[in-house]
């Protein structure tokens, strides 16, 4: 980028020219001008884009100083975070949600077991339960056949001694001993 025209392309207004052109002057001077005039021109240029790069390198410095307090206070925050426990490590997550995974698999073992030590408790208590109906439906006929016996055996004697009685006694007194017979009911 060019920031001043080449002096050797301007014209020389007239009235600046005073004197006759100057065939007089030495060549070698005047490309040695001319190289002179080319180095100052591209050092003005180079200089300008030295200018504008530092300007720009300038703006870019305060940008990146602004993003690393941008990103220093993120940190910070993040850094806060942590230590108050609202923010967790990855790792720490991930070995506490595989341990939860592994007691829930343990649990879920467990429950299993002990639901079929249930069904078999329920069955065995069904089982047991109908033997026991079955023991006292048998002690029930069991206990009224003994007393069957009992009420048979007392009403036998009283009728042996109703009869002994009888064989004793008067006619009268008979049909009177009769009426009292007792009457029994088994189960």
């Amino acid at each position: 980028m060019s920031t001043l025209p080449d002096p050797r392309s301007r014209t020389m207004s007239p009235a600046n020219d005073s004197s006759p052109s100057t065939p007089l002057q030495h060549p070698d001077l005047s490309n040695e001008v001319a190289t002179l005039s080319n180095k100052l021109i591209n050092a003005i240029n180079h200089q300008t884009n030295l200018d504008d790069t530092l300007s720009a390198t300038r703006h870019e410095l305060e940008a990146s100083r602004e993003r690393c307090r941008q990103l220093e206070e993120q940190t910070q925050e993040h850094a806060d975070l942590v230590t108050k426990g609202v923010l967790v490590e990855k790792a720490k997550t991930e070995a506490e949600m595989n341990k939860l995974l592994q007691n829930l698999a343990e649990e879920k073992k467990q429950r299993r077991e002990v639901e079929k030590a249930k069904k078999d408790i329920e069955l065995e208590l069904e089982t047991l339960t109908t033997a026991l109906f079955e023991e006292a439906n048998k002690v029930y006929i069991n206990v009224c056949h003994y007393l069957s016996f009992l009420i048979l055996s007392r009403w036998l004697s009283q009728l042996e001694r109703m009869l002994r009685k009888s064989m004793t006694l008067s006619p009268k007194e008979t049909t009177s001993s009769r009426r009292n017979l007792p009457t029994w009911r088994v189960c």
